[in-house]
């Protein structure tokens, strides 16, 4: 059949509680949902992801620019996840010694502390330093992370514009593939 798509058991019960929150919020209350929720497909792993060891992260960091450094050694060093990467603003990360202090998803109900590496710290560092040579006056609501911009234009240059989620995916994603770490048939990359 044409259009049939292979959803894995999660996305199928992430639309399923979509769809019910839509009919719960809209007081429709005459469907029983005790009943969809039994035919609905039983969890099943999908992927058969692994942790990389330290030889093929450092492949990866050979493939990516400055904001992928920072990225890659983010999530190695300190465990955060992707989407917990592009809100980072300067207000979230205190120095300690050579290390950071990082607040996860500050301000939010899930909010924690983490740590990241010296080596992640010095990225940073690195980083922050060539924006400023750039043109940008660094302040505590600047993101960590930065759409690429001209650095010929003193406009682009000082007006720093958050990063998406897609970014960061498409920028790791692309390592991934570049170094041959996956295969790529991966979702996010269109190259």
């Amino acid at each position: 059949m044409q259009g049939e798509q292979n959803l894995s058991p999660a996305t199928i019960s992430y639309y399923f509680v979509a769809i019910r929150f839509f009919y719960e919020m809209n007081d429709v209350m005459a469907i029983n949902w005790k009943k969809i929720s039994k035919v609905l497909p039983e969890f099943r792993k999908v992927a058969n992801d692994r942790p990389y060891s330290v030889s093929e992260i450092s492949i990866l960091l050979e493939k990516v620019d400055h904001r992928g450094r920072i990225i890659i050694l983010l999530m190695a060093s300190s465990g955060m996840r992707e989407g917990a990467i592009h809100s980072l603003k300067l207000s979230d990360i205190e120095r300690i010694q050579d290390i950071y202090k990082i607040t996860v998803y500050k301000n939010d109900p899930a909010e924690y502390y983490a740590f990241c590496s010296p080596e992640c710290a010095k990225a940073i560092d690195d980083y922050l330093e060539y924006r400023k040579r750039c043109g940008e006056v660094l302040n505590p609501s600047a993101p960590i992370l930065r759409q690429r911009f001209n650095k010929l234009d003193p406009v682009d240059s000082a007006n720093p514009k958050v990063m998406g989620r897609g970014a960061i995916q498409d920028i790791i994603y692309r390592a991934i593939n570049d170094c041959g770490l996956r295969d790529n048939t991966c979702n996010y990359c269109s190259i």
